[in-house]
C-alpha cells in the first residue's frame, strides 16, 4: 500500500510541474482546452487468455465527448513514443506497473487516477503545440481535430487565432435577449427576433452553433417561466434569465443605469447624500450576475465558449470560472471605459477589475477605452501590460494571460438588404415616396430643387450627444453661409415610453434639445428637420437614405 501511494503521488507532482493550472507562480501559461476522465474500468482477456484491465477514457473537447478503451501497456507505449516528440516528459513512465497485484481493486483505482493525471500533464507539456498524431490516435479523436491547437499559447503568451468550426458552440450572454417577447391575445406568447439588437441572429456570422442567454424584457409569472423557457430554447436557442422585479429594479435601474453607466461615460456622480454608493444596489448587481452564471451553467459543457456583453455582466467571468475553472470566457464592452482617475471613484473598482480579468479576452470599441482599462489595471492593481509575439496586448493576472483587444460592431448587410427600397413591396415603396414628398413640403422645398439631407437617428439620452451635434450644425451654418441653402439636417429622436423611463434627466435633455432646435429654425429656415418618434424599426431610418 505504501508503494502504491508513493507511486501514485509521482504523477500529480509531474503534472504540477507542467500544468499551469496548478502552478500560479510560474506566470502566464494559458489553460488547456481539453479535459480527460477515466470513470470506469473492466477486466478483459487477451488472445492467450490472460486477464488485463481496460480503462475507459473520455475526452471532452469543444463541447464533444470522445471515448477510447486502452490498457496499461498501451499507455506505456504512448509515453515511449511521445518522449521523442515532446520535451519535458520523464524518461520512465511515471505509473508503477504492479505485476503481481495489478488486478487488485485498490491498484486498479489508483492507476485510474494516475493515468488520467498523466494524460493531462502530457497535454500540458505540449505548451500550445500541435497535438502529435500518436496522441490523437490514442484518444481516438477524429481527423478534423488535427488542425486545432491544444492550448491557446506557449510560454510567450501569444494566442493563435483559431477559426470556429461547426462543432464549436458559443454562448452569448447579455442583459436582454435579441428577441421581442409579448403575450398573445388568445393566450401564450408571441416571439420574434429583434433586428435592432446588436446580437441578433443576422448580425453574427460565426459559422458555429450559437446560443443566447439573457432576460426577456417583460413580466413573467413564476408558474409560466418553465413553459416560456422551453419555447425559447427549443425554437430560438435562447435560454431566458428570470429575475424578481425587486432585484431587477436595484440591479438594472439602481446600480447599472444610475451608478455605473454615468461613470463609464466619464461623468462623475456628485454626492447628493451622506453615502452616494448604495450597498443594496451592489448586492443586487452581484446576485443578478450570479443568477446569469447559474443559467449559463445549465447549458454549458466543457469546450463551449462564453461571450458576455456590456457593463451589466462584469462579474460574470468570475462566477463562471469558480464553477468551471477551464471555461473559455470573453467579455466585450459596448460602452466606453472611463479614465483611471474617474474609475477610481467607483467604490467597488477593484472588485470589478478583478472580475473582468477572469475572462480570457476583454474587448473594447476604441483603443482609448483599452488604454483607460490598462491604466486602471496598473494604478489600482499594480498590473503591467505588455505586447506578446503575434501582436497581442494583454495583462498577466492570477497565473493567466488576459488578452485585451480592440474591435467594433459593424452593420449587418443581410439585414439592411432586406429593407432596401427595391426590395420593399409596392405598398411600402409607395409609402416611402409619400413620406419624402411630405418632408419636401414641410421644408418648403420645390420638387425640382436639389437638396442634400444629412440624417441622424438617436435615442433621447444625454450620452448620445445630440445637443453637441445640433450645436456643431449651428456653428457650421454660421461659419459657412453657402451651406444654409440646399442642405438639411434631419434629426429623428427615438423617445419610446420605456426609453424615457431609463433616462433620469430625460425631461432636461428634451428641453435642451428643443431650445437649440427653435434657435436654428429661427436663424436658418429649412436647415433643420426635427422629429420625435416613439419607436424606430429598421425600415424607418433606412427610408431617410432613399
Amino acid at each position: 500500500d505504501e508503494l502504491l501511494d508513493r507511486r501514485a503521488r509521482q504523477v500529480p507532482r509531474f503534472a504540477k510541474s507542467l500544468d499551469p493550472r496548478l502552478q500560479h507562480s510560474r506566470g502566464s501559461t494559458p489553460r488547456l482546452t481539453m479535459e480527460f476522465s477515466i470513470e470506469s474500468t473492466s477486466t478483459l482477456f487477451d488472445s492467450s487468455g490472460k486477464p488485463y484491465t481496460s480503462y475507459s477514457i473520455t475526452t471532452h473537447y469543444q463541447g464533444q465527448r470522445f471515448q477510447a478503451q486502452r490498457r496499461y501497456r498501451e499507455f506505456v507505449a504512448l509515453h515511449d513514443g511521445l518522449r521523442g516528440e515532446v520535451s519535458g516528459l520523464p524518461h520512465h513512465f511515471p505509473v508503477w506497473p504492479f505485476h503481481l497485484n495489478r488486478l487488485a481493486p485498490e491498484v486498479v483505482d489508483g492507476r485510474r487516477v494516475a493515468l488520467c493525471s498523466y494524460l493531462s500533464a502530457a497535454l500540458a507539456a505540449l505548451h500550445g503545440g500541435v497535438m502529435p498524431a500518436r496522441l490523437r490516435s490514442f484518444l481516438q479523436l477524429p481527423q478534423a481535430q488535427a488542425n486545432r491547437m491544444t492550448a491557446p499559447a506557449g510560454p510567450s503568451g501569444a494566442a493563435p487565432l483559431l477559426p470556429l468550426e461547426k462543432s464549436d458552440t458559443v454562448i452569448l450572454v447579455a442583459y436582454q435577449l435579441p428577441l421581442t417577447v409579448s403575450r398573445a391575445e388568445g393566450g401564450g406568447w408571441e416571439v420574434e427576433w429583434d433586428d435592432e439588437s446588436v446580437l441578433n441572429q443576422h448580425a453574427l456570422s460565426l459559422g458555429c452553433r450559437v446560443m443566447w442567454v439573457g432576460g426577456v424584457g417583460c413580466a413573467v409569472d413564476p408558474d409560466e417561466e418553465e413553459g416560456l423557457a422551453q419555447l425559447l430554447l427549443g425554437g430560438y436557442s435562447c435560454l431566458p434569465v428570470f429575475l424578481p422585479a425587486a432585484l431587477t429594479d436595484r440591479f438594472y435601474h439602481g446600480f447599472c443605469r444610475s451608478y455605473l453607466r454615468p461613470v463609464f461615460h466619464n461623468r462623475m456622480r456628485l454626492p447628493d447624500s451622506g453615502n452616494p454608493f448604495c450597498e443594496e444596489d451592489w448586492r443586487a448587481y452581484s446576485a443578478a450576475n450570479r443568477k446569469f452564471a447559474d443559467t449559463v451553467m445549465e447549458v454549458y459543457e466543457p469546450g463551449h465558449m462564453v461571450w458576455a456583453h456590456d457593463y451589466h455582466l462584469l462579474l460574470l467571468p468570475s462566477f463562471l470560472l469558480r464553477r468551471h475553472r477551464t471555461a473559455h470566457i470573453g467579455l466585450f464592452l459596448h460602452s466606453p471605459f472611463p479614465a483611471s482617475d474617474v474609475f477610481r471613484s467607483v467604490a467597488v473598482r477593484e472588485e470589478l477589475l478583478r472580475a473582468m480579468l477572469h475572462a480570457d479576452m476583454v474587448g473594447f470599441l476604441l483603443f482609448e477605452y483599452t488604454r483607460n482599462f490598462l491604466t486602471s489595471c496598473k494604478r489600482l492593481l499594480g498590473l503591467e501590460h505588455e505586447f506578446k509575439s503575434g501582436g497581442f496586448l494583454g495583462v498577466d493576472f492570477g497565473g493567466r494571460h488576459v488578452i485585451v483587444q480592440v474591435s467594433t460592431f459593424g452593420v449587418s448587410p443581410s439585414l439592411l438588404e432586406n429593407h432596401l427600397p427595391d426590395r420593399l413591396a409596392p405598398p411600402a415603396a409607395a409609402s416611402t415616396r409619400d413620406e419624402l414628398k411630405d418632408l419636401r413640403a414641410e421644408l418648403d422645398a420645390p420638387a425640382a430643387s436639389p437638396r442634400r439631407l444629412l440624417a441622424g437617428v438617436d435615442y433621447l439620452d444625454r450620452f448620445k450627444g445630440v445637443q453637441l451635434k445640433l450645436l456643431a450644425w449651428e456653428a457650421m451654418l454660421s461659419a459657412y453661409p453657402r451651406y444654409r441653402a440646399g442642405h438639411t439636417l434631419v434629426q429623428v429622436m427615438v423617445a419610446s415610453r420605456n426609453q424615457v423611463k431609463l433616462v433620469a434627466d430625460a425631461r432636461d435633455v428634451r428641453a435642451d434639445i428643443e431650445t437649440i432646435v427653435r434657435r436654428i429654425r429661427a436663424s436658418y429656415p429649412g436647415a433643420l428637420h426635427y422629429a420625435e418618434v416613439g419607436s424606430s424599426p429598421a425600415p424607418h431610418p433606412l427610408k431617410l437614405d432613399c
